[in-house]
């Protein structure tokens, strides 16, 4: 509970621990993995090549990206491209329709 002065401190002063404690709990990744990871991709995003954070809440935080079914870890990915999959719910078939209303949709007005 951080309204707890001490907890609050706590909370704020271990955020990196406090990650790496949940990406060893639930994907069974070490952060010394996740920031080799983020080495090789040369820091960027897999998906829209924008640089990720291994910090923070932006949006551009890296994220673990896992199959909701199978429990697979397949990458990192920025957290705005995650958020893409889920709303895809990992389905190729939509991304593939999406890319082609965006390619091939007539604009509409003006």
């Amino acid at each position: 509970d951080c309204r707890i002065p001490q907890h609050r401190e706590y909370y704020h002063s271990h955020k990196k621990e406090r990650r790496a404690y949940v990406y060893k709990r639930t994907y069974g990744l070490d952060y010394k993995t996740i920031l080799e990871t983020i080495k090789k991709q040369k820091g960027l995003c897999p998906i829209c090549s924008h640089r990720m954070t291994t910090m923070g809440m932006g949006h551009r935080r890296a994220v673990i990206d896992h199959d909701h079914k199978t429990g697979r870890v397949r990458g990192l990915i920025c957290n705005r491209c995650n958020g893409l999959l889920a709303k895809a719910e990992d389905n190729v078939w939509t991304l593939h329709k999406a890319i082609a209303y965006l390619n091939n949709t007539p604009k509409l007005g003006k």
